[in-house]
């Protein structure tokens, strides 16, 4: 068995990937949730199933869709059954996604909710498996619910607080749809979800039913995203001529950009080490081919900052000073402190995060407005600008104390969260 498990959040899959490798089954994480709204929710919820898919070992696919605008056009004249829309797109997608890549079967760690309405989830599975020819392997993880939250908790995962889209959040805050207050120190029950009564068989006919209103749903959705991810129209034709990429389908190109993404991180975690590195070896203030060890982290860091998204349309931090990035110029000027440019790398990697999250994949040969160079050559650029400079930096702290800074390479896992310390081998 190959399975594709469709992984909602990091604390929802804890508990169901246990289950699952306890059975001797090996999944394989799969991210499509573009029902979570806004985007710092779904930036949150992403991340944190990134971190901790790579601190337990599980391969992990990357459909990158922040699906406010396609989601909310499908559901606009039925707000109320958005549901239907939210299962059925997602069970499509990762059926869809799993045929294509070779998976023999599918799951969703949304089986372990009590909080979703399980058998129209099923249902969704069970149309979007016929549809697209790919067995769903369906497991009522529920009574590991608690377990795995528990779990979750001790880890320090981002918890969230609703179900995913704007109008569940709307929901969740509102006084117009709160509950009656539950009394000082008691917890809110979650809400049954009993079985359907009746037989087997009338709960699958029931689910049956259900069928082919959930592929309308998927469908519209489908529809609005095709829509959505029209590409703007070009000012000019391309260059050379060529044939259209048919061999890579959009789904690819998007996990072209997962895989930049998750590289970058890895990068900036490592330029974070190497700044840290820097300052606890004493070097701050040492003078390297004329310029101090500083300048030469603050020339990595501007360099990024300015480069790796648009350099036509960039604005100076407020800490820069004129020619403050040029190596070659002497300035006599008091030195930043590490704090300083800790704070201005945050920076960077908020806007670069931002900038790879709203990128799709058929954008990266394209350049951004006013630039010269395609993103994709940008960002590979000031990869190699950055690690050129940081090589530099790990020789001189490595000649003063004889350690390496830690680096993550391809496989070590990220760490979970950020101490404030420097990290050597």
């Amino acid at each position: 068995m190959k399975l594709l498990l469709h992984i909602c959040c990091a604390p929802c899959s804890i508990a169901c990937i246990q289950s699952l490798r306890a059975e001797g089954i090996e999944p394989t994480g799969y991210w499509y949730n573009p029902n979570i709204h806004p985007y710092s929710e779904y930036r949150a919820r992403r991340d944190t199933l990134i971190e901790y898919a790579q601190t337990i070992g599980l391969a992990l696919r990357m459909d990158d869709d922040y699906g406010l605008r396609p989601f909310t056009r499908a559901v606009a004249e039925n707000i109320a059954d958005r549901c239907l829309t939210c299962y059925a797109a997602r069970m499509r997608q990762t059926a869809r996604y799993a045929a294509e890549h070779g998976f023999t079967h599918f799951s969703s760690t949304l089986f372990i909710s009590p909080y979703q309405q399980h058998e129209l989830l099923r249902a969704a599975a069970e149309q979007a498996a016929e549809e697209f020819g790919v067995c769903f392997l369906y497991r009522d993880f529920r009574p590991v619910f608690r377990s795995g939250q528990e779990e979750a908790r001790a880890l320090d995962l981002y918890m969230q607080k609703y179900c995913g889209c704007v109008f569940s959040e709307e929901e969740r805050y509102s006084k117009r749809f709160r509950k009656k207050p539950v009394k000082s120190g008691a917890k809110e029950p979650a809400p049954e979800n009993p079985p359907l009564e009746g037989s087997q068989a009338e709960a699958e006919a029931l689910r049956r039913e259900a069928m082919p209103e959930l592929k309308a749903a998927g469908e519209r959705f489908e529809a609005a995203r095709a829509a959505d991810a029209q590409p703007p129209v070009q000012a000019e034709p391309p260059r050379q001529a060529q044939a259209a990429p048919n061999a890579l389908k959009q789904e690819e190109l998007r996990t072209e950009v997962a895989i930049l993404t998750e590289l970058t991180e890895r990068a900036l975690w490592e330029v974070r080490n190497v700044l840290r590195c820097t300052a606890d070896s004493g070097l701050w203030e040492k003078r390297y081919g004329g310029a101090p060890a500083w300048r030469h982290v603050y020339h990595m860091l501007h360099s990024l900052d300015q480069w790796f998204i648009n350099p036509t349309h960039y604005q100076e931090p407020a800490i820069h000073t004129e020619g403050l990035n040029d190596l070659d110029l002497a300035l006599d000027i008091p030195a930043l402190s590490p704090a300083v440019l800790d704070a201005y790398l945050a920076q960077i990697a908020d806007k670069t995060r931002a900038a790879l999250c709203d990128l799709s994949g058929a954008e990266l040969t394209t350049r951004p407005e006013g630039s010269p160079y395609e993103r994709l050559a940008l960002m590979v650029g000031q990869m190699r600008h950055l690690h050129t400079h940081m090589g530099m930096l790990m020789g001189f702290i490595i000649a003063e104390r004889g350690e390496w800074p830690m680096v993550l390479g391809m496989k070590a896992a990220m760490p979970a969260e950020d101490d404030g310390k420097p990290r050597y081998y």
